[in-house]
């Protein structure tokens, strides 16, 4: 086809050019007296022409429309012809041959005609969806302005005079059936528009080299990186490498085998970071890159019982998904923020050796480090920073200790010891063993406060130094105030107290900042009886504190007991009342005849047994006490009691 056609305008052009040697001769047209007009002498082919004579009293008229300009004799009219049709390009001799009364008469115009016919041209499919078209440089393309070139895919280009000849695409999808759509166009003003277009279907008759992926890169302890790509049955595939950040690359091998392949480049240095790609040759000499894949570089050290895992930064153009750190195979932790390149392994023990690897996932590709070894050790162990003391119950404390580093270490011990609050001897307590929690029933919560310090013994027989004391809250009742000890229930900084009230009424809770202490606030609807407990919050949120609870009842309760023995031995040696919630209190004490032997306005007083400095007589006295309550409820009580030695 394609030879028929270039024959054929090899032919026209032979014909066309006859007529230029005779331009400068008129022949038959300077002979005039003839006259027409035509409705148009100009545009694209086809082109129909309307002739009209304009000549009067003609007998006859008769037309040549491809005069040759020169010829005089065996001239061909078309007599009476109303119009014509140009259906090539080129330049015309419309002749008109005119006759009357008094003679033939001649005229002659011309027509121009445009170019129309759809340009030529070739293309070739250089394997996947990469096509080469190829535009024939002749006649037909010289008369356009211009080219439009669409490529069937919703993508166009322009080609313009002196523009390359050979243009090359690359299809993004090669499952439709594309065709190459050329048309030529002439510039704005002129007669004539544009051209026919030349479709060109296209066929992919070849393999598609975007299917030559890599699917992963492995970089080995040895110092090679082993890539895992897809391949096709004989198209060759250059295996690249660049050390110097992709300016340049080094072809480590060229395979051609199909499927899934598995490769490797010798000779690399495990400690440096490098840039792999494939490179696919098509059928017309290009060749196509494959993504660009960076080598992953784990690093590792250890203190303080800790491993420190740190790797590169992946290049923010090649589509980053994630990292995944590895641990002996198994995923420890998962990052998504391309610029997150570290991390603390706490869950260690002095002693582990453990081996990781780093793995970025793209959106097709993982990149995976070569596995580097770390053995974790402790030049000193790190001291509990975390723990706790709570009372459970008036016979019970709890101590929470939260281990230096991760949670999960299996071999560890914590030496607990303890002390009556206010004194600085601590004996040793208990040892746990791989425990972080201990109950100690030891105690009387109620009565007093305890403190406790810790210390942690590692896996390698490293024992930190002792912790600072922390100690259980003791609450009690110092008329009118509930007062509480202040010394720090946690090892972390203290937040705030708050108090829980409760009766049978129902529960309530008060804010107290830091305060030590707090007025409960009774009349004569308040319940007969409440609960007190104080509860204390940890400045890091992790831990918090309860102290004993503590009762109080509403009603005035006095006991004065029935007998004392003021004898020296420290047991029983003041006659004293005793109750709570007391505002007002006097007590009155008379011996057998009716004489004020003591009289006091404390509570917190009482009768020593002596009367003006000296002991007085064994036998029965005789007392009077008046309480007066915070919500202002008086009790009047009196009494014989017993004086004993």
């Amino acid at each position: 086809m394609y030879l028929r056609l270039l024959f054929t305008f090899c032919l026209l052009i032979g014909v066309r050019a006859s007529f230029l040697p005779y331009a400068m001769s008129q022949g038959l047209c300077d002979r005039g007296g003839g006259g027409f007009s035509l409705d148009k002498t100009e545009g694209c082919a086809p082109l129909t022409v309307t002739i009209t004579n304009e000549v009067a009293n003609s007998f006859a008229d008769g037309y040549v429309v491809g005069y040759n300009g020169v010829s005089t004799t065996n001239v061909a009219f078309i007599d009476g012809l109303s119009s014509f049709t140009y259906t090539s390009a080129g330049v015309y001799t419309l002749l008109q041959k005119v006759v009357t009364a008094t003679g033939q008469y001649y005229a002659c115009k011309t027509v121009t005609v445009a170019e129309n016919r759809g340009i030529w041209a070739t293309y070739t499919s250089c394997g996947g969806s990469k096509v080469v078209l190829t535009l024939i440089d002749n006649v037909i393309l010289q008369a356009y302005d211009w080219v439009e070139v669409d490529w069937g895919d919703g993508q166009s280009l322009t080609w313009n005079k002196g523009d390359d000849l050979t243009l090359e695409y690359t299809y993004k999808d090669t499952s439709v059936k594309p065709s190459i759509r050329i048309i030529g166009h002439y510039n704005a003003g002129k007669s004539c528009d544009k051209g026919l277009a030349s479709v060109l279907p296209v066929v992919f008759q070849q393999a598609q080299l975007q299917d030559i992926t890599i699917h992963s890169i492995e970089m080995k302890g040895g110092g090679s990186v082993e890539i895992d790509y897809m391949g096709l049955t004989g198209v060759y595939t250059d295996l690249k490498y660049s050390s110097d950040g992709g300016a340049t690359y080094t072809t480590a091998a060229t395979r051609s085998g199909g499927g899934t392949q598995i490769a490797r480049i010798n000779g690399l240095n495990p400690a440096q970071i490098y840039q792999v790609k494939l490179g696919s040759r098509d059928l017309c000499g290009g060749v196509l890159d494959s993504d660009v894949i960076t080598s992953m570089v784990l690093n590792g050290s250890t203190a303080n019982e800790t491993n420190i895992l740190t790797w590169n930064e992946y290049p923010s153009g090649q589509s980053f998904e994630s990292y995944e750190l590895f641990r002996d195979g198994i995923s420890i932790q998962t990052f998504t923020d391309i610029k997150e390149t570290t991390f603390t392994d706490e869950n260690v023990e002095c002693g582990d050796n453990f081996e990781y690897q780093i793995v970025t996932k793209t959106t097709n590709i993982s990149s995976i480090s070569a596995p580097i070894s770390v053995k974790t050790v402790v030049n000193t162990p790190g001291s509990i920073e975390q723990a706790s003391v709570t009372v459970d119950a008036d016979d019970l404390i709890t101590i929470d200790v939260d281990v230096p580093g991760a949670s999960g270490k299996s071999n560890y011990e914590i030496i607990i010891e303890k002390a009556d609050a206010g004194s600085t001897t601590f004996k040793r307590l208990a040892t746990l063993y791989n425990e972080t929690s201990y109950n100690d029933p030891d105690v009387k919560a109620n009565e007093q406060s305890y403190c406790y310090k810790v210390s942690y013994r590692n896996a390698c027989g490293q024992t930190s130094a002792e912790s600072d004391p922390f100690c259980s809250i003791h609450l009690s009742f110092d008329q009118p105030l509930l007062r509480w000890t202040t010394e720090n229930p946690f090892l972390d900084a203290l937040d705030t107290y708050s108090l829980n009230q409760s009766s049978a009424a129902g529960s309530s809770d008060f804010a107290l900042n830091q305060a030590n202490n707090y007025l409960p606030k009774f009349n004569t609807q308040s319940d007969l009886e409440y609960n007190f407990q104080v509860t204390a919050s940890s400045a890091n949120g992790n831990f918090i504190s309860k102290s004993n609870l503590l009762s109080l009842n509403r009603n005035i309760n006095v006991y004065l007991p029935s007998a004392f023995t003021p004898d020296g031995d420290g047991d029983n040696e003041v006659f004293r009342a005793y109750g709570t919630l007391i505002k007002d209190f006097s007590l009155t004490i008379f011996n057998k005849w009716g004489q004020v032997i003591y009289f006091s306005e404390d509570s917190n007083e009482g009768w020593d047994g002596t009367i003006k400095g000296a002991e007085a007589p064994v036998g029965a006295y005789v007392y009077k006490v008046k309480v007066v309550d915070i919500i202002g409820q008086e009790v009047f009580k009196s009494g014989t009691f017993m004086l004993l030695r």
